[in-house]
């Protein structure tokens, strides 16, 4: 009813961890965890590889995001969803294919500059540069 007033949660916040997190490099983790047509990356995979699947993925990734942000029903975006995932595996394998130390080597920093990632900025162009030369993903059919 009407009445019921629902109370927010005071202590919802989530908890920070005062630890640090030790995340692998992609070349420790098990082969179980990527599959031919799927990845599960790492956090510091991710973090490290998230510009090149901008500059190699981008005609996916641009699609996909307009159609989230028509809201479009999820079955009607199968289409962009598989060209996006099929991107981002292909420009993964490339990656971890030409440019497995600039990524490793950015992970590593990035790992190590917790909270100061603009130190790895030129391990960063430098991994984003090897992408563009080895025309991994979308860009091999430029």
């Amino acid at each position: 009813s009407r009445d019921e007033q629902t109370t927010p949660c005071v202590d919802c916040r989530p908890t920070l961890r005062s630890d640090p997190i030790s995340l692998p490099l992609a070349t420790e983790r098990p082969a179980s965890k990527m599959s031919s047509s799927k990845l599960a990356l790492t956090s510091a995979e991710l973090n490290a590889i998230s510009t090149v699947y901008s500059v190699c993925c981008n005609d996916a990734v641009n699609r996909f995001t307009e159609g989230k942000r028509k809201k479009m029903h999820p079955l009607a975006m199968s289409g962009d969803r598989n060209r996006l995932e099929d991107c981002t595996v292909e420009t993964y394998n490339g990656v971890r294919a030409n440019c497995a130390e600039k990524m490793d080597s950015l992970q590593e920093c990035m790992l190590t500059n917790r909270y100061e990632w603009a130190k790895c900025k030129d391990l960063r162009r430098d991994l984003e540069e090897c992408a563009v030369r080895n025309k991994i993903g979308e860009l091999k059919e430029m």
